[in-house]
């Protein structure tokens, strides 16, 4: 007797494989389509309570195919604009993508890690907001004009004192103050020698 397509919920899992409660019957393990091939595989996990379609192959259910997964009361469609794919994670995290707007979002209450040997961005314009921005490289180069909005500190490996090297001119609207301590004294200077307790009553220095 050739069995018909059925729908049916997961009611076991093991691995790859599921067993789908149809009615009174339990069919065996079977394998649940997913994308693989050698270009690329990607696996969703398969959870119990899932409804499915089981696709029987030489009429018996039993050899046949899952095919995933319906819409249900537990798991509803997020939305269902015609211009918006989405996807969202039982842990909150949402990728979406609007053609109409062009925009890809991707929102996630905790971590992204993105790893790789180089990461290119070109965009017209960046904008980055957080509560605390670290970047750590061994050299960081900023080609452009560059504004800081906010204080600079400096400092070594470790703690120790750090330094400030400019190669170029100086045009500082404001004080230059150096500070001490019982292991450290600051000073100015030049060229030609300390400026730190020098005066000239406004005459340029010879």
């Amino acid at each position: 007797m050739n069995e018909c397509i059925e729908i049916g919920v997961i009611s076991e899992v093991r691995a790859d494989r599921a067993r789908v409660a149809i009615g009174d019957m339990v069919t065996d393990f079977l394998p649940v389509i997913q994308t693989a091939n050698s270009f690329a595989r990607s696996f969703m996990p398969i959870r119990v309570g899932e409804q499915v379609l089981v696709l029987p192959v030489r009429g018996s259910l039993n050899s046949g195919v899952i095919l995933r997964s319906l819409y249900q009361t537990a798991h509803e469609a997020p939305h269902t604009n015609e211009k918006e794919q989405i996807c969202t994670f039982e842990d909150g995290v949402q990728i979406s993508y609007n053609t109409q707007s062009s925009t890809l979002v991707i929102s996630s209450p905790k971590d992204i890690n993105i790893t790789a040997d180089n990461v290119n961005l070109t965009a017209k314009t960046v904008s980055v907001k957080a509560e605390q921005t670290t970047v750590k490289s061994p050299s960081i180069k900023l080609l452009g004009n560059t504004l800081i909005q906010g204080a600079i500190a400096t400092a070594g490996e470790d703690g120790a004192s750090g330094s400030f090297e400019i190669n170029g001119n100086v045009n500082i609207t404001g004080s230059i103050t150096t500070g001490g301590n019982a292991n450290f004294g600051g000073n100015v200077r030049d060229g030609r020698g300390d400026l730190s307790n020098h005066t000239n009553n406004g005459l340029a220095r010879d």
